[in-house]
């Protein structure tokens, strides 16, 4: 068989029919990509409005919890500037009058 393909003898019917099934698969697989493309394309479709209101939900929930962040960092710089104004003015009126004198 590979003497007449190097001889350019014409095909055998084997080859004929081996190529045919080879033809057929391949068509087989080209219809079966088209078709997997079309039912993933109208579930995309399908999911799509969904989808883009789950995207609004959690972006709406993200500047929520970020505001929440933010109002709690806020109080927490607050609360931090009260307990360094309250030490502050602790360690002024404990200040030993010895130590007082020698700073003038």
């Amino acid at each position: 068989m590979k003497d007449n393909k190097k001889n350019g003898s014409p095909m055998t019917q084997e080859e004929k029919k081996r190529l045919q099934v080879v033809e057929s698969e391949l068509n087989a697989r080209y219809w079966k990509s088209q078709y997997d493309i079309m039912h993933y394309s109208l579930e995309y479709e399908k999911l799509l409005p969904e989808y883009e209101e789950h995207l609004k939900r959690m972006k709406i929930l993200e500047e929520q919890k970020f505001a929440e962040f933010q109002k709690a960092m806020e109080d927490m710089k607050a609360q931090a500037e009260s307990a360094e104004a309250l030490a502050t003015e602790k360690d002024e009126d404990e200040t030993p009058a010895h130590l007082e004198d020698e700073g003038n």
